[in-house]
């Protein structure tokens, strides 16, 4: 492995339950009544996809940039203040960089509050750079971000590993080429069998890598 292309969110972070109940959270903190099902539909989509989709289904008088700012607003404290590593996290980035692995951040999430969380956290040094799928005009769902990705970072695919918590990042990365190890985060328990069958390896603890 020369080049490592780590996700962040329940891969890095263990920061899937704040965004667990998201959707709803922001539904009623402005007055609309979620109907309990958004959360798990939102789950796997991109953050400003997951926007549009709640637009589109309440019928909602904002933006898509309004509604992203609401919710990272609601979350930023979260990521600058609380949100921990996923175990020994930090030893392994500690380790691949070390080894003069050069690595990428690949992110569903805004820049923001996820350079907060890893600069507190002591990780953002790890990384050569940070690739946010709005930024990018990319989402997870096609292996075009981690292309765009390891091409910065001058890797060949083979190379390259990817590390995602989430079946729909996995399953894309795995069309794309890339060895894929899976990251296990409770958020996705119900696609469990589909992640195994896609992942090259599968962790629970970043200690079973060293």
């Amino acid at each position: 492995m020369k080049a490592a292309l780590f996700d962040v969110d329940g891969t890095i972070l263990d920061s899937m339950p704040v965004w667990d109940e998201i959707g709803s959270s922001y539904l009623k903190s402005i007055g609309v009544k979620p109907d309990g099902r958004d959360d798990h539909e939102i789950i796997t989509m991109s953050i400003t996809d997951g926007c549009s989709y709640l637009i589109s289904k309440y019928h909602i008088d904002t933006t898509v940039d309004e509604m992203l700012k609401g919710i990272t607003d609601m979350v930023a404290d979260k990521y600058r203040y609380e949100i921990p590593l996923k175990p020994n996290a930090d030893k392994y980035l500690a380790k691949l960089r070390n080894e003069g692995v050069r690595m990428c951040a690949v992110t569903a999430s805004e820049r923001g509050y996820i350079t907060d969380a890893l600069t507190r956290l002591k990780v953002y040094d790890s990384f050569d750079f940070m690739l946010t799928c709005s930024e990018a005009g990319l989402d997870k769902n096609t292996p075009a971000i981690y292309h765009m990705a390891r091409e910065r970072l001058k890797a060949d695919i083979a190379d390259t590993v990817v590390f995602e918590d989430a079946f729909n990042a996995i399953a894309a990365a795995k069309a794309g080429g890339y060895r894929v190890c899976g990251v296990y985060d409770k958020s996705m328990d119900d696609y469990r069998d589909k992640i195994l069958s896609q992942c090259d390896r599968y962790i629970r603890d970043y200690a079973e890598l060293m």
